[in-house]
Order: structure tokens, then C-alpha cells, then sequence
């Protein structure tokens, strides 16, 4: 993910990341760990991000925001499935 940072190569890139241990969904244990952690994770590395709706309309909006932000601001953005 360095080489998409805005002061490295500034790639535009879209991560879909599937949340296992989403916060409040029951899950296994291990997944609990990195689904606790996953939201700080994205804050620390500096990649804005959007929770996935789970209906028809929210899912356009969140695509279009994270299109709109990878064109203006030349970096990655991650969709939480």
C-alpha cells in the first residue's frame, strides 16, 4: 500500500476487504481480533474507508464516493463487505 500513498506513486485503488468479526455480528474468535482492530487499522495506514450497505441504493452511494475520491485525490480507498 506505500507504493499508492499520495506522496509515493499516488495510485488510486480500490480495496474490498471482507470484514470477518465485524463489530457486533457474532463471529468465530479469531475473527473477532482483526474485526476489533480493522477500522483503526485503515485510520492508521491512512486510507479513507466505507462500511458496505447491505441495500441497493447505499451500495451506489458508497461506489460513487469512494470513485469520486480516488479520482480527486489519487490514492487507495477501502469498502468493509
Amino acid at each position: 500500500l506505500s507504493l499508492t500513498h499520495q506522496n509515493v506513486y499516488s495510485i488510486p485503488m480500490l480495496l474490498l476487504i471482507g470484514w470477518r468479526g465485524e463489530i457486533g455480528r457474532k463471529d468465530e474468535p479469531q475473527h473477532l481480533v482483526m474485526g476489533n482492530i480493522m477500522c483503526d487499522m485503515l485510520k492508521l495506514m491512512q486510507i479513507p474507508y466505507d462500511i458496505l450497505p447491505d441495500y441497493e441504493e447505499g451500495i451506489e452511494y458508497s461506489i460513487q464516493t469512494a470513485a469520486q475520491y480516488m479520482r480527486n485525490n489519487h490514492g487507495p480507498y477501502a469498502l468493509l463487505v
